[in-house]
């Protein structure tokens, strides 16, 4: 009996924990056989993306919990099919939960967002843990900002925190804060982004993350404008060492908020040591730029000309367009506000606004084409008004003195002639020998230096630079050297010809110069009909300076200097009308009221005096009223009235002077009218963006045609060059090269002046070279012409911009569409879907959640076509998506391998509720 005993309670025992034992197998084989390999494929894919390389635009607001960019795709498909496995056959073990959290993460990081929220959705309601519901929660949050929902998340989040207050697991809350304060930055609401960043940063983990974080929070305190926190939040960022390019945006970032707290000497101590750190070599351009700005902060305009300067000549350390679109923009301001030369200020802006650089990759205070355009509005005035006081001045002259001066002139002519040609023999003449000494042993390279030195960029540069002191300026041509031995023979002839009319021998081969007098206004009438156009000019620049330069000193003294010189012109009013809304912004209403005053007593008829009347409570003089209206007043009312758009100016103005082409003023008018279409033209949507794709287009064509002529270049020099010899192969490969021809790209397809109101700009261009073909405008408006000529196998507008929806369940399928899931590249609309669901028009009664299209999308991002990809009954819901797409979608251009190309892709959109 004592032996059966133990025996039962063993059977007993085993009975009781088979069930225990069995489940405890289960686990330990759903771990092992399965999910242990999901986690490794998952780990393998987090680390090539995280190791993916990536561009940081640091004009703007950096993300902390980064968007990710592809890599490790098959490492994710491989995780969610084993987590998939663990779903069907261990669908009763403890690593349920965890399969679910790593087919969403790896869903995600594939960028298949739609699969990924479904997933995490799952896990928080299904897991009865609260840290798997509270990873759930971070992860959804992290879906929606790629979704760019992020007012839902905004509203999901908070309630989130709000349900597990005071109960959050390890560091979750502190990510669950990160990640809202990243949506309430896309939303640009600074204030509380800031306080949940500052709450949350401190607490996330991981180094890289803290890194980004602390650069993020220095961002937001600098919009904010708090530039001490945003330096110590720079200076917290090196705390947290992970990737060198935010460490050096770091460092810039602390010298930049540096020079705005006032304290220039330690920004330049930074930017100093950073170019002298040899890590930094490919920033050379930018860091010098920095030390030049800073200069100019500080007020020492000349060094910082002198490093501005330095900067755009420096052979080794090459600027990119961004950096000299900064540059030519720093000169531009030394121009403008210490130099008072407001005509270099225009040149150099519009170097600057010439780069084409996309104005996301430049500050926001960066606005040079807007002042390009205005200050060379200003030199051109000035040119005028100096051309105009000139001709007065010799108008006047008495007839000894007006003789005296135009033999000075005609001396002048004649000594600028005899340079110039001084300056052509020696030219011919001269043979300049650039380096040779220093050169003749470099001529067939070394090892390192590759064939000819064509591996080092120092020789090639040396090279290029006595090729052009030898040869630049030849002419194109064949059988150049027998046309220069003619001409030379002729110049010859000519220069003994010359030697004789200066010893009496050939008086008729004298320098004749010819100087136009037909402008210069003898009489008084013609003088005082110039002092009216110049008095016109005085207006405009004053006006110039007043309403788009922002500078109103200037514009009191030119609108005064107009008053006292022609206090009677035609534009006496609308100056004093002027004088009276600039004193009023100003302030200064005593002035305001003596200007009104002054203008109701002086011209009481004038609508001016009809406004000013109303505004300051004036009375009218007791004068008989005027028949009709001036026609300079009439142009004056149209072009200065603030309450028409632009559209309703251009139009004005061009029934003003289509009307009445035979006054003075129509061509002014109808110059006007151009621009205010122009204006509109530009505003319309995407513009910008087509414009800048199309002008990259053209710079990457001139960069490879410059490029394959310098290679040409460099083929002929080696085949000219008698004491190397090639190899068969090198010299074939040489004279091919030279044979070659390189052949423009079709930018029709690129070309960014389609739409009804560049029609519209081209229309009123054509009339003005109708009407007014000798007008001083002409060549202004010529360029503007050649500018916006459609190209001469134009795509219809049509096709470019309206999707066709004649047959939706036939698409026209081109081969060269690329399918968005195998490049695993996917469209970006422009504007953003927050900017797009705010124009939907959504009918009253929703059931649906979401709805796809397939869209087909050209390489510039415009869509061809699209189509209904999903299984929807409610028309009015369709047609309403339909309406929406057509008006108001494009995308971002795809690039592959540097090419933008066309792609298919179907496109889910989440039906937002009200």
């Amino acid at each position: 009996m004592r032996k059966i005993v133990p025996v039962l309670l063993i059977l007993f025992f085993l009975a009781g924990c088979r069930s225990s034992f069995k489940s405890n197998f289960r686990d330990f084989s759903a771990y092992y056989n399965t999910f242990y390999n999901a986690k490794k494929s998952y780990n393998l894919g987090v680390e090539k993306s995280l190791n993916q390389p990536r561009n940081y635009n640091t004009l703007q607001p950096i993300r902390v919990y980064e968007t990710p960019l592809g890599a490790g795709g098959s490492d994710f498909q491989n995780a969610i099919d084993k987590g998939a496995s663990i779903l069907r056959k261990f669908d009763d073990t403890k690593w349920v939960d965890d399969a679910l959290e790593i087919i969403g993460k790896s869903y995600y990081y594939r960028m298949e967002y739609f699969s990924a929220d479904q997933k995490f959705d799952e896990q928080y309601i299904t897991s009865t843990s609260d840290a798997m519901k509270q990873r759930a929660v971070f992860w959804k949050g992290r879906v929606l900002y790629e979704f760019q929902a992020h007012s839902q998340a905004i509203q999901y989040l908070t309630e989130q925190l709000a349900v597990f207050d005071g109960n959050w697991s390890g560091d979750l809350e502190f990510q669950v804060k990160t990640i809202l304060a990243e949506h309430y930055i896309a939303e640009e609401n600074w204030v509380i982004a800031l306080d949940l960043l500052n709450e949350g940063i401190p607490g996330i983990p991981g180094r890289a993350n803290k890194e980004r974080g602390y650069f993020l929070i220095g961002q937001i305190n600098e919009i904010l404008g708090d530039p001490k926190a945003a330096f110590d939040a720079y200076d917290n960022v090196e705390k947290h060492y992970n990737v060198y390019e935010l460490q050096f945006e770091a460092k810039k970032k602390k010298a930049e908020v540096a020079r705005a707290l006032g304290n220039s000497d330690e920004a330049f101590r930074v930017f100093s040591s950073m170019v002298r750190d040899d890590k930094n070599t490919e920033f050379v351009a930018e860091l010098n730029f920095e030390l030049g700005k800073t200069e100019q902060d500080r007020s020492n305009f000349d060094k910082a000309e002198r490093i501005y300067q330095s900067i755009l000549r420096d052979p080794f350390y090459k600027p990119s367009n961004i950096t000299k679109a900064q540059v030519y923009n720093g000169l531009a301001e030394i121009y403008r506000f210490n130099n008072k030369d407001f005509t270099l200020a225009a040149a150099y802006y519009d170097s600057s606004a010439r780069m084409n650089v996309s104005p996301d990759q430049l500050p926001d205070s960066y606005n040079a084409k807007e002042l390009a355009d205005s200050f060379g509005q200003y030199a051109s005035i000035k040119n005028q008004i100096h051309e105009k006081d000139s001709l007065l001045w010799l108008g006047m002259l008495s007839p000894d003195e007006f003789d005296s001066v135009l033999t000075e002139i005609e001396n002048r002519m004649v000594q600028e002639m005899e340079r110039l040609r001084k300056e052509q023999e020696e030219q011919r003449n001269t043979l300049v020998n650039v380096n040779q000494s220093q050169n003749a042993n470099n001529q067939i390279g070394t090892g390192t230096n590759g064939f000819l030195n064509v591996e080092n960029p120092v020789l090639i540069a040396q090279a290029r630079e006595q090729f052009n002191a030898i040869w630049q300026g030849r002419p194109l041509v064949d059988n150049w050297r027998v046309n220069e031995l003619i001409l030379n023979t002729i110049q010859s002839d000519s220069t003994f010809a010359q030697e004789e009319s200066v010893n009496g021998a050939n008086p008729a081969a004298q320098t004749l110069v010819n100087i136009d007098l037909s402008r210069i206004p003898f009489t008084a009438s013609e003088q005082d009909s110039m002092r009216h156009e110049k008095s016109f000019l005085y207006y405009e620049i004053g006006n110039l300076f007043f309403l788009s330069l922002n500078l109103p000193d200037s514009a009191e003294f030119y609108f005064n200097k107009l008053l006292e010189e022609q206090p009677y012109s035609e534009v006496a009013p609308v100056t004093m009308y002027s004088l009276t809304e600039l004193y009023t912004i100003q302030g200064q209403n005593v002035l305001a009221q003596a200007r009104a005053q002054e203008l109701v007593e002086t011209f009481p008829n004038s609508i001016y005096a009809d406004r000013l009347m109303d505004k300051f409570e004036l009375e009218r003089p007791d004068v008989e009223m005027e028949e009709g209206t001036d026609p300079i007043t009439t142009f004056l009312a149209l072009s200065s009235d603030n309450s028409l758009g632009y559209l309703e100016r251009a139009q004005a103005l061009s029934q003003f002077s289509i009307s009445e082409p035979q006054n003075s003023v129509s061509d002014r008018a109808l110059y006007e009218s151009i621009q205010n279409y122009i204006r509109v033209a530009k505003s319309q949507p995407n513009f910008e963006d087509t414009l800048y794709t199309w002008q990259q287009m053209k710079k990457n064509w001139e960069d490879s045609l410059e490029h394959f002529q310098d290679e040409q270049e460099l083929a002929k020099t080696v085949l000219a060059d008698t004491t190397v010899t090639l190899a068969a192969s090198d010299s074939l490969y040489y004279v091919s090269l030279i044979d070659s021809t390189l052949s423009e790209p079709d930018f029709a397809p690129y070309f960014p002046y389609y739409g009804e109101y560049w029609d519209s700009t081209r229309t009123t261009i054509e009339a003005f070279n109708t009407l007014f073909s000798l007008s001083g405008y002409s060549a202004n408006v010529k360029t503007l012409e050649r500018e916006f000529k459609l190209p001469e196998i134009a795509i219809p507008e049509a096709e470019m911009r309206d999707s066709t929806m004649a047959e939706p369940d036939n698409p026209v399928m081109d081969s060269d569409y690329l399918d968005c899931g195998e490049i695993r590249e996917y469209p970006q609309i422009r504007g953003g879907i927050e900017s797009f669901n705010a124009r939907l028009e959504l009918p009253g009664s929703i059931q649906e959640d979401v709805i796809e299209f397939l869209f087909f999308i050209n390489s510039r991002g415009i869509i061809d076509e699209f189509k209904l990809n999903s299984d929807i009954e409610n028309e009015d819901l369709v047609n309403a998506y339909v309406d929406a797409i057509d008006a108001h979608i494009s995308f971002e251009p795809i690039l592959v391998d540097g090419e933008s190309r066309a792609i298919v892709c179907g496109i889910e959109f989440e039906i937002p509720t009200n």
